[in-house]
């Protein structure tokens, strides 16, 4: 029998659900019907509760929005993303009950880049949005990944799932209901039919006759019936339970809340229905039920439902309410909550320490987020290893972890600190060192606020990064060169003449000493965005194709992500950006011109080109000498800087002939 699904869905749980999930993961969400009404909702981003669904325009774009979304949920999509009318990524996820698609399931309110700041201005102006107020909530909008987008996906489908089958469970408890209040005649006319049923369902069944006294008292039941799925989870054979005593069969049911439940319903002849766990005795696993006991014909019928899995995704559920999806630890929303409970002189002393991830933009940036994860994980695990079990650990944010110590001194927490920092000393993930910086402060008295401590120990934690961040991304610069090189030969031997070229022409254009040492780097490092390039790329013998090629393209901006992120390379990282433009403006990547490329850059650019030309490749042999020199000529005004072609060319004999 087909039903509406909405009428049945348990709001009040899914309400929680969602609340959870917007704890847990920061998403916002909210279930629609099909004509766009919103019928739940948690954690609606400001912008568009102050502002885009307040305003009658921009209210009737985020409606056209919705119900756009919701048409292509009917197209058979698992989730599908939209940006919509006033700027905004949405993702939508379909609700299906009994093979109905009956409303839809969204989140949203991120980017996938950092937004146009202009456009939202400008939209402020056009609707009369106050400009500040609306600029600081876009603000609050986050700019997330679409890998990791498709993570939460992931887990939404996972949601859905859940949602749809509480409702479906619901939908059968009332079948199972109405079924029940059948007279015990027409039951009994149809008990054979019905056993039959009963011993194809997944759902356990059994009658039990009740034993009375003389005073007319239930002291036990005799079992009359169990159905297949019942016998398998009691681990017992139904033609040889038929008769017995349910206190012979199960002793341990006597001091139980279900044999008082049992008599209850024996007694009044009221059903009853609730929902508790079951191990031991013959129970062949640990299993929660759904227990529906209703009187029939002065026997009692209990139906069990195996609640297990539900329970079990309620649990996950609730972990994932509680607890950072990536390294496990507890995340903000848990440890705000216990601030407040340590907020007690019981747990006096009370120390708190701040960690951070040095140079986590670097490594992902340089070896994709999926090491820069790794990295996480073993900061967190590194961490929740030296800990004691009545401490808290956390992640706080992107790259932060907080650790709540109660009852800890300073000094302890100082032993504490020296530990983990010697154990982080000890730790690689891929040749990538584990570099943390610390702060920490101690609550000694009630009278000290924790948001001031929490202050103090971020401000010891910053001042110690200024000195520990600026090694480790130099480290992992070096490894990400020294990574590229160990991928590909013919780019180490590319990178060192280009490099040698490079110092040659500055010697030329007679820059000065330290000039020279820093276009030697530059040469040497010009293609270090490399190293997101998929080694079959890089030592591919043949020709590229254009996808390829484009993603060749992108390695002088990963390039200059890499080199910007450290003091000590940044002075050249606009040089590795603009090494492939050219003096027309035909380049790439920005199309930038003439003198408006560095000086590095132009240089680079040269001293690439010509190697390239007198490099053998599997698909072509080396030019002579003669030749690369006359295409450099050629190409002078139109792909290089013509006074840079000009030194290199009237010099090129003495390049040509030093040791």
């Amino acid at each position: 029998m087909k039903h509406n699904g909405l009428e049945y869905l348990d709001f009040e749980r899914v309400n929680a659900l969602l609340e959870g999930f917007n704890q847990s993961t920061g998403f916002v969400t909210a279930i629609l019907d099909l004509d766009g009404n919103i019928l739940s909702k948690s954690g609606w981003r400001r912008i568009c509760t102050k502002f885009h669904r307040v305003n009658c325009e921009t209210n009737r774009q985020c409606i056209e929005s919705d119900t756009v979304l919701s048409q292509k949920m009917s197209e058979g999509e698992k989730y599908h993303f939209y940006t919509c009318l006033n700027g905004l990524v949405d993702v939508a996820v379909p609700i299906v009950i009994q093979g109905v698609h009956v409303a839809n399931l969204f989140s949203g309110q991120f980017f996938f880049d950092t937004p146009d700041v202009e456009y939202f201005k400008a939209q402020a102006t056009r609707f009369g949005f106050e400009p500040d107020a609306y600029l600081a909530a876009l603000r609050e909008v986050p700019v997330v990944s679409q890998e990791k987008v498709r993570t939460v996906m992931d887990f939404l489908l996972d949601m859905t799932q859940l949602i749809s089958e509480m409702t479906l469970q619901r939908i059968e408890q009332s079948e199972l209901n109405d079924a029940l209040r059948l007279s015990g005649i027409a039951l009994r006319e149809s008990l054979e039919r019905f056993r039959i049923a009963q011993d194809m369902s997944p759902d356990g069944f059994t009658i039990l006759r009740p034993i009375r006294d003389t005073r007319g008292d239930v002291v036990d039941f005799t079992w009359v019936y169990e159905n297949t799925a019942i016998a398998r989870l009691n681990g017992t054979d139904p033609d040889l339970v038929v008769g017995k005593r349910l206190l012979d069969l199960f002793p341990s049911h006597r001091d139980t809340n279900i044999f008082q439940i049992y008599h209850q319903v024996a007694q009044s002849g009221k059903s009853q229905t609730l929902e508790m766990g079951f191990s031991g005795d013959s129970m062949v696993r640990p299993t929660w039920f759904r227990l529906v006991v209703v009187p029939m014909a002065g026997d009692i019928a209990i139906l069990a439902q195996d609640l297990t899995e539900r329970k079990v995704s309620e649990e996950r559920l609730e972990y994932q309410h509680t607890h950072d999806f990536l390294t496990g630890l507890y995340n903000r929303g848990f440890l705000e909550k216990e601030l407040e409970r340590l907020d007690d002189p019981r747990f006096l002393p009370v120390s708190l320490i701040i960690a951070d991830t040095n140079g986590l933009k670097l490594i992902n940036d340089s070896f994709g987020h999926a090491e820069g994860d790794q990295v996480l994980r073993k900061a967190a695990d590194l961490l929740q290893s030296r800990c004691r079990p009545e401490d808290i650990v956390a992640r706080y944010g992107g790259d932060e972890f907080i650790v709540i110590l109660p009852n800890t001194s300073r000094s302890e927490t100082e032993a504490l600190l020296d530990e983990i920092e010697a154990a982080a000393r000890t730790e690689e993930i891929a040749s990538i060192e584990l570099s943390l910086s610390f702060g920490y402060e101690t609550r000694i008295i009630m009278e000290d606020d924790f948001t001031a401590i929490f202050k103090l120990a971020e401000d010891m934690m910053y001042r110690n990064k200024l000195y520990a961040s600026s090694s480790a991304k130099n480290k992992t610069i070096g490894l990400v060169i020294n990574s590229l090189f160990a991928k590909s030969d013919r780019e180490s031997e590319h990178s060192k003449r280009v490099s040698d070229l490079c110092e040659f022409i500055a010697g030329k254009l007679q820059m000065s000493t330290l000039e020279i040492q820093r276009m030697r780097i530059a040469g040497l490092m010009h293609d270090i965005g490399k190293i997101g390039t998929p080694e079959s790329i890089l030592n591919k013998p043949g020709r590229l194709s254009e996808k390829e090629w484009e993603e060749i393209r992108r390695h002088p901006e990963t390039g200059f992500r890499i080199l910007a992120a450290s003091k000590e390379f940044i002075d050249i990282s606009a040089a590795i950006l603009e090494h492939h433009e050219r003096w027309d403006g035909t380049g790439y990547p920005r199309g930038i011109s003439g003198e408006s490329i560095s000086l590095q850059a132009r240089i680079i650019a040269v001293a690439d080109a010509y190697d390239a030309m007198t490099s053998a490749r599997s698909y072509k042999p080396p030019m002579d000498i003669e030749e690369a020199v006359d295409e450099l000529h050629l190409c002078a005004g139109t792909h290089f800087d013509p006074n840079i072609v000009r030194v290199f060319t009237g010099h090129f004999g003495e390049f040509a002939n030093r040791e």
